[in-house]
């Protein structure tokens, strides 16, 4: 048991006792030993632990807002304005991350702006026309499938943010939502109640999948 208090002691057991200066070494030594068993608490240094989201307003323009969590305290009003020093082309409908870039789709503009993930600085703009490009995904790290309302899927070269013209692919209906997997990049066709299968190596529909 470790105690550095050993100033009281009952005076019966000091009878007798001769305290020569061994005993008085002894006792400080045992003071100091005892009282340092314990260890040392640890310091902690708390910092902000908080991160951000990127959000966009509901107007046409969009204002592209950062807004700190968990306190939900808008940091930035108009980043992509902040940055650029004008307002996005009209309301964005999505905002799709590539590792270090950001994707905001504007149909109502058919164009998608590129912007850092970071700063916010636009670094392309990509027309779409004449498609309204809905959603947006990445079966590699040069090639976009973009769902279109026209029963279409577009292609993007993203090494050069560029539409590829002429390269749609037809689908069952327009499409709602789009995801990549592998060598697939599946399309939902809403109207049509399917889900078109693409084999990207050949940018074809491969199966078609009722709902």
């Amino acid at each position: 048991v470790c105690s550095s208090d050993l100033s009281v002691v009952h005076s019966r057991h000091l009878r007798g006792v001769l305290f020569s200066p061994l005993l008085v070494a002894l006792a400080v030594w045992l003071a100091v030993g005892f009282g340092a068993c314990s260890p040392e608490q640890p310091e902690y240094v708390l910092t902000d632990t908080g991160w951000n989201i990127i959000t966009s307003t509901n107007t046409s323009p969009s204002a592209l807002r950062v807004v700190h969590q968990p306190d939900n305290i808008t940091t930035i009003t108009d980043a992509f304005q902040s940055a650029n020093g004008a307002a996005l082309s009209g309301m964005v409908t999505k905002i799709i991350p590539l590792d270090t870039t950001l994707y905001l789709l504007i149909p109502g503009s058919k164009s998608i702006e590129v912007v850092g993930r970071t700063g916010y600085k636009r670094l392309a703009t990509i027309t779409t026309a004449p498609h309204a490009v809905s959603d947006l995904c990445f079966a590699n790290a040069t090639t976009a499938y973009a769902a279109t309302e026209d029963s279409s899927v577009s292609i993007i070269d993203i090494t050069v943010s560029r539409l590829l013209v002429g390269r749609d692919i037809p689908v069952s209906s327009r499409v709602t939502a789009i995801a990549a997997l592998g060598n697939k990049v599946c399309a939902v066709c809403t109207d049509a109640s399917r889900i078109d299968i693409i084999d990207t190596p050949t940018n074809s529909v491969v199966q078609s999948v009722s709902t």
